[in-house]
Parts: C-alpha cells; sequence; structure tokens
C-alpha cells in the first residue's frame, strides 16, 4: 500500500511543481500564477518502487515457467510470447513513471481545494461551490459534497489511514468555514 504525506507548506507547485522554497507563505507560484498562503497543505501519495517491481518480477517468473514449454513450440509462438511479455513490462514501466511524475494529491488552498486522483490535469473547486466534506471509509478518501444538487467529487487512494483523511476534511473544513464567514 502507497503512503501519503501531509507537508505544512508546499514545496512546489501543485499546479506545475514549480520549486516554491524560500519563496513567501503568502504568494503566487511565478511559474502558473496559483495562489497560496500559511494554511495551504498538501497530502501527496508517496511512490513506492515496490509496487512497480512485483509485477515485473510477476512477469519474469511467469515468463521463467512457461521457457520450457516455450521450447517445444514453434519459433513464431516462441517470439510472439517474448514479445508479449515485453510489452506488460513497458506498459508497466510506462504507467508507474507516469504516477511518479504526475502523482495523486490532494491540496488545501486560499479560494479552495485541488486535487489530482488519475493522470489528468489537477481539479480546482472553490470554496463557494463547496457545502460539506466527509471522509469516506472504503476505499479510504474524501468526499466533496458541491452545491450543484447531487454532485459529489470522491478524493480516493491519496491517504495511507484513517487519521490523515480526517485531518485532511477538518482543516479543509475549517478553511472552507473561515472563508464563508469572511465574506
Amino acid at each position: 500500500m502507497s503512503e501519503s504525506k501531509a507537508t505544512a507548506s508546499l514545496e512546489s507547485c501543485p499546479q506545475c511543481n514549480y520549486s516554491l522554497r524560500g519563496l513567501s507563505a503568502n504568494h503566487h507560484c511565478p511559474e502558473c500564477g496559483l495562489a497560496y498562503d500559511e494554511n495551504s497543505a498538501i497530502w501527496r501519495r508517496r511512490f513506492r518502487w515496490r509496487e512497480a517491481i512485483l509485477p515485473l518480477l510477476g512477469t519474469y517468473w511467469i515468463a521463467t515457467m512457461f521457457s520450457r514449454v516455450l521450447l517445444v513450440l514453434p519459433n513464431f509462438v516462441t517470439v510472439l510470447f517474448v514479445l508479449g511479455v515485453l510489452a506488460l513490462w513497458a506498459v508497466q514501466i510506462r504507467r508507474f513513471w507516469s504516477l511518479y511524475r504526475h502523482g495523486r494529491f490532494a491540496a488545501i488552498m486560499p479560494h479552495g481545494l485541488m486535487f489530482r486522483v488519475e493522470k489528468k490535469e489537477p481539479v480546482f473547486i472553490p470554496w463557494s461551490n463547496i457545502t460539506h466534506i466527509s471522509v469516506k471509509p472504503s476505499p479510504l478518501g474524501a468526499i466533496i459534497s458541491l452545491k450543484k444538487e447531487r454532485d459529489v467529487k470522491e478524493v480516493l487512494r491519496i491517504f495511507s489511514t484513517r487519521m490523515e483523511a480526517e485531518l485532511f476534511v477538518e482543516r479543509a473544513e475549517a478553511q472552507r468555514t473561515s472563508h464563508d464567514s469572511a465574506k
């Protein structure tokens, strides 16, 4: 299982990954202009290399188990099998490299929540569109209820413990209520 990590301050911009080290706590990202402040926090899913290596070792094991069978089969079947194993490896390596570079995260920002749960661009939801935030027990994550009737966004597979998910929800709700009361 992957671990997640909450940082007190943003080390890099959640939108463009520009390094924010050395910049003031109330600032805009110099690269993309995303606003952040001292209350901004981000939870990132940590990439663990064993998640990438175990499937590769599994396909290697299967290939070695079938290697004796392949010796008696025609050459074109052997070539197809080897190409299939190499294709599986390429797909796994590409998938895990993509997760490593563009990982899942959930961020509390001054003007709303930002998260990425897939390899797509990050999603930003302004505080004015959020009615409630709660913990989802299985799979572990957070549920963000929006003002549109029955519209819900789920932030899943970022947090490694229920306590981390509860901390995210608690801090996000506090930020949302302070934003609503400031209006």
